[in-house]
């Protein structure tokens, strides 16, 4: 982008030095350009209309040069911000995710199995669930069912529980979101992962990395209710 605003800006400057034998050339060459020039000052300036004028056979080119070098300074501002900071939008790093969930999907995500990479994640997080139930007789998605299920806890059935005041408005809707976050982790991210074989690219894989991390900071926040609990504070 920044050659071709480059080049109208060399045309107009030899327009406005050139000699009058030279003048039809150097217009030629601005009109030339300015269609491409214009779109890409439009990026950054959409108000802008036009890049000159003509009056009376000449081109008026003052305001439309500065237009073009101060959008051409933009986009070099941006491109070095690009290169060395790597951009000014946030970006996720695999190492902040949560530690159980890198740790299981780490070794695939090296070796460019990205699917696979999800799969275990799920994997690891359904066993460290059922380990802090004491339950293997149930998995995944109606493990998660059970496990976040609003209702009290039965014989064998222990469940996680959001903390705080089970009476509280705001905790039985954590309580209420992380059973249907949970489920929906389950049905959307470990059944396709486990059933599919196709490849997942690298943004996608990250992102469901990144929702089976939030999955598992919950989790970790929640506490083991059985029948022998005391009860809730009212």
């Amino acid at each position: 982008m920044v050659h071709w605003l480059s080049r109208w800006i060399q045309a107009a400057d030899s327009y406005q030095e050139a000699h009058f034998s030279d003048a039809r050339n150097a217009a030629d060459l601005v009109i030339e350009y300015t269609p491409r020039a214009l779109a890409i000052v439009r990026t950054e300036m959409p108000e802008i209309d036009s890049l000159y004028y003509q009056e009376h056979g000449s081109l008026h080119l003052e305001e439309g040069r500065t237009v073009a070098v101060t959008v051409r300074g933009i986009i070099r501002s941006k491109e070095l911000t690009e290169h060395y900071l790597g951009g000014t939008a946030p970006r996720l790093s695999a190492d902040l995710l949560h530690p159980l969930v890198w740790d299981a999907a780490r070794t695939f995500w090296g070796d460019g199995y990205r699917r696979a990479a999800v799969q275990q994640a799920c994997i690891a997080l359904n066993a460290w669930i059922q380990e802090r139930l004491g339950r293997t007789d149930v998995s995944d998605g109606g493990l998660m069912a059970q496990a976040f299920s609003t209702s009290d806890p039965e014989d064998g059935k222990p469940r996680l529980r959001w903390p705080g005041d089970q009476t509280d408005r705001t905790v039985r809707s954590m309580q209420s979101g992380i059973l249907q976050y949970a489920q929906g982790c389950f049905s959307a991210i470990r059944n396709p992962s486990a059933h599919s074989s196709s490849e997942l690219d690298e943004s996608t894989a990250l992102i469901q990395l990144a929702a089976l991390s939030q999955l598992a900071a919950w989790t970790e926040q929640c506490s083991v209710v059985t029948t022998t609990s005391p009860e809730p504070p009212f």
